[in-house]
C-alpha cells in the first residue's frame, strides 16, 4: 500500500503521524505528496493499493491502524461517505480496480448510489453505499478513533508522544557521525555528534535539546566524564536518574585516542533546554553551521510546527 497525501497547508501533521509511529519510530511507509489524487495516482503505476489521504488528516497509532485495515471485513473502496454527497477527501482507501467508480474532481460516486439507511454516526453517515456493483463502506468507529482530521480551531493533542520525546535519551545517532569544520556552531546534544566535535576541534559549541534528558546527560558528561567507557557511563546515568526512554542502538566505538582529546579539549561547550526551530526562526542565525540533519524529517518536528514555519526554517538554514 502506498500512501498518497494530498498538499496543503497541515502536511506536517500528516506526514508526522504517517512517517512516525505512536512514540516516533521511523515507519518507513511509502509516501508520495501529490497536487491532487489524480495526479499522484498516474504516478503510482506500479501499486494496487492506495490510502488517499488529504492535508490535515493525521494518525494516533499509524501501525494500528494499518492493523485495523488490512483485517478490515471489506476491502475495495473504504471511505468517509456522507449522505446524499458523496464522500469527505480526509481519507479512502481504495484499489486500483475500483478508481474507475470514483471522480475525485468533485468528490462524488460514478454510477447509481444507493445508500444504507443507516449510519456510522448522526444522519449523515450511511454505514455502506452500493455504486452500481461495488460495495463502498464507511470507517468504522475503531478507525476514526487513531484517523482524525484537523478541523478549522481543532488543535491535535500529541501530549502523550511530546512528554515521551522531550524526556528522552539518544545515546547514539541513527546516521552517519562527522566532524564540521566551523568556529560557531549550533547543534542538539543527541549520541556522539557534539562529543567527537568538542573533543576533536577548538569550535564554539552550542547545544540546544527538546529533551531534559538529553541536557542533563550532556552536563553530566561536561562535569563529570574523563571520556572512558562511554557506554558504561551512558547506562549508568540511565538507571541513576531512572530514564524510561531511550535508545541505545547502532552502537559506535570512539577513537581510541578521543579520552585524551576530550581530557585536554580547546573547544567551549554550553547547554540549554529548547527548540532550535524556534531558536533560528526569532533571529538566532549567528552561527557558521546550523546542524539541521534530521531535525525537519522528526515527528517532533513535523508536529509541533506548521507548514509555514518549517518552510522558512529551511530557507534560513541554506541563506547561513
Amino acid at each position: 500500500m502506498i500512501v498518497l497525501l494530498k498538499h496543503g497547508k497541515d502536511d506536517n501533521i500528516s506526514l508526522g503521524t504517517i512517517k512516525f509511529d505512536r512514540y516516533g519510530t521511523k515507519t518507513n511507509q511509502e509516501i508520495l505528496v501529490c497536487e491532487n489524487f489524480d495526479k499522484g495516482l498516474a504516478q503510482t503505476n506500479s501499486h494496487n493499493n492506495f490510502l488517499l489521504v488529504d492535508s490535515g488528516t493525521y494518525f494516533t497509532d499509524w501501525y494500528e491502524f494499518c492493523r485495523l485495515l488490512k483485517n478490515y471485513p471489506h476491502k475495495g473502496i473504504i471511505a468517509h461517505i456522507l449522505r446524499n454527497n458523496g464522500f469527505h477527501s480526509q481519507c479512502m482507501y481504495i484499489e486500483r480496480q475500483c478508481l474507475k467508480y470514483v471522480d475525485f474532481s468533485n468528490n462524488t460516486f460514478k454510477g447509481t448510489v444507493i445508500e444504507n439507511n443507516k449510519n456510522i454516526h448522526d444522519d449523515y453517515t450511511p454505514l455502506s453505499a452500493r455504486v452500481d456493483d461495488q460495495l463502498v463502506v464507511n470507517f468504522n468507529n475503531r478507525l476514526r478513533g487513531i484517523k482524525r482530521f484537523k478541523y478549522p480551531g481543532i488543535v491535535p493533542d500529541f501530549t502523550e508522544y511530546k512528554h515521551v520525546a522531550e524526556n528522552q535519551l539518544w545515546v547514539y545517532n541513527n546516521e552517519p557521525v562527522s566532524i564540521i569544520d566551523a568556529n560557531r556552531i549550533l547543534m542538539p546534544g543527541s549520541g556522539l555528534y557534539w562529543l567527537l566535535q568538542a573533543a576533536y576541534t577548538s569550535s564554539n559549541i552550542q547545544i540546544l535539546d527538546i529533551s531534559h534528558s538529553q541536557v542533563n546527560f550532556c552536563k553530566y558528561l561536561l562535569e563529570n566524564w574523563d571520556g572512558n567507557d562511554y557506554k558504561k557511563v551512558a547506562h549508568e546515568f540511565i538507571l541513576k536518574n531512572n530514564i524510561k526512554h531511550y535508545a541505545d542502538d547502532f552502537p559506535v566505538d570512539l577513537p581510541e585516542d578521543f579520552p585524551v582529546r576530550w581530557q585536554f579539549r580547546t573547544s567551549t561547550v554550553s547547554v540549554q533546554q529548547g527548540d532550535i526551530i524556534e531558536h533560528v526562526l526569532a533571529g538566532n542565525t549567528h552561527y557558521d553551521y546550523i546542524w539541521q540533519s534530521n531535525i525537519l524529517n522528526y515527528k517532533w518536528g513535523l508536529i509541533t510546527h506548521n507548514e509555514e514555519k518549517l518552510k522558512k526554517f529551511n530557507e534560513t538554514i541554506r541563506q547561513t
